[in-house]
């Protein structure tokens, strides 16, 4: 029987991150509620499969700040002034 994916280690044994843990990998508050509006105008809970996918196609604001916190931005827009388009 498969874990999926998204497992961890819990006294020598592999268990499944719950959807909260994956939310919190992704710096999501643990008061957000996960809820979708659908074509019928109504608002209904997000399952748990929708909120594996959501938090595995999100990209992490912290990570990506800190990446980006070693690019020099002005050199970047003077080679970008200085290139021929």
């Amino acid at each position: 029987m498969s874990c999926g994916s998204h497992a961890v280690f819990n006294r020598c044994r592999i268990r499944r991150l719950t959807p909260t843990e994956c939310a919190r990998l992704q710096s999501i508050p643990d008061w957000y509620e996960w809820k979708g509006k659908f074509p019928d105008g109504k608002v209904k809970p997000t399952s748990d499969t929708q909120i594996y996918k959501l938090c595995g196609n999100g990209w992490n604001v912290e990570v990506i700040k800190h990446i980006f916190s070693f690019i020099d931005m002005d050199a970047y827009f003077a080679l970008k002034k200085s290139s021929v388009i």
